[in-house]
């Protein structure tokens, strides 16, 4: 459990982060109107709901290292993120951000979803409840918290003529793939649902 909360801060802390800054930084920096802006993130979501629709399947043959695999693409989808808003900025779009953001929402489906069921797997019952509702206010404060100084870092940065706002928008991707390099460490030390599950089949076959 202690592992799973230290797991979920910088995950949640940089996404929620990561979400802020890109909706400041593509209207008021690449001139996108709040509807395109939006409109751009439409694959990152289609990428979420896909490979969540896989999850289950995919954590039952392979366990936790789905959330490693997550971890690596969302950071390769940030790497591209970046080499697109460098290569085209301020002209960026819907069809320059398709590809890059599909890559994050992929990512961000095989860490996301399978999350809190891992975390909580070796958890007592009797303890569940008390377990979900910490790691729940987890999330809400690593959300609000990355907004904060992430948003905080992005404001500065960009308010300086030496940096500007597409730099200081690089830095925050560069954030958000340290974090999700954090992620990919951090779930190799997850329990394994696979491991209980066999635990499980034995005792059943031994009551049996």
């Amino acid at each position: 459990m202690r592992r799973g909360l230290v797991l979920v801060l910088p995950f949640f802390t940089a996404f929620g982060g990561f979400m802020f800054v890109y909706a400041v930084a593509v209207q008021q920096g690449a001139g996108l109107s709040p509807l395109m802006a939006g409109l751009a993130m439409v694959p990152l979501a289609v990428g979420f709901l896909l490979t969540s629709l896989r999850t289950p399947r995919l954590l039952a043959r392979y366990g936790r290292r789905i959330m490693t695999v997550g971890a690596g693409t969302t950071a390769f989808g940030m790497l591209c993120t970046g080499l697109v808003t460098w290569l085209a900025w301020p002209h960026l779009g819907i069809a320059v951000l398709a590809v890059p953001v599909t890559i994050i929402g992929i990512g961000q489906g095989l860490v996301m979803s399978p999350l809190f069921g891992v975390v909580l797997s070796d958890v007592p019952v009797t303890r569940a409840g008390t377990a979900s509702g910490t790691l729940g206010t987890a999330q809400q404060t690593a959300l609000a918290l990355g907004v904060a100084l992430l948003g905080s870092l992005f404001l500065s940065l960009s308010g300086r003529p030496s940096v500007g706002m597409r730099d200081a928008f690089l830095v925050v991707i560069a954030v958000q793939i340290l974090a999700s390099g954090i992620v990919a460490a951090l779930s190799r030390l997850l329990p394994d649902p696979r491991a209980r599950g066999l635990a499980q089949s034995r005792r059943s076959a031994r009551l049996g």
